[in-house]
């Protein structure tokens, strides 16, 4: 078995803004993360299912999270 530690520090590093950050992994569902950002005073909550990896799940939280706020 496979362990991954300070996952939810790789998403609060890696995502400008992110105050908060709960990551999950299940072999059948992968890797899970929900995410709080506040950013210009505003606060957004971005949640991801199904990456297939750590890397993405960052990747695809930051992704949403500056699409989200450039909507704003």
């Amino acid at each position: 078995m496979r362990q991954v530690t300070n996952s939810s520090r790789r998403i609060l590093n890696g995502i400008s803004g992110a105050t908060g950050a709960k990551y999950g992994y299940t072999r059948a569902a992968g890797f899970n993360a929900a995410t709080m950002v506040e950013r210009r005073g505003k606060k957004i909550v971005v949640v991801v299912f199904g990456a297939r990896s750590l890397a993405s799940l960052v990747a695809r939280t930051a992704q949403l999270v500056d699409l989200s706020f450039n909507k704003f």
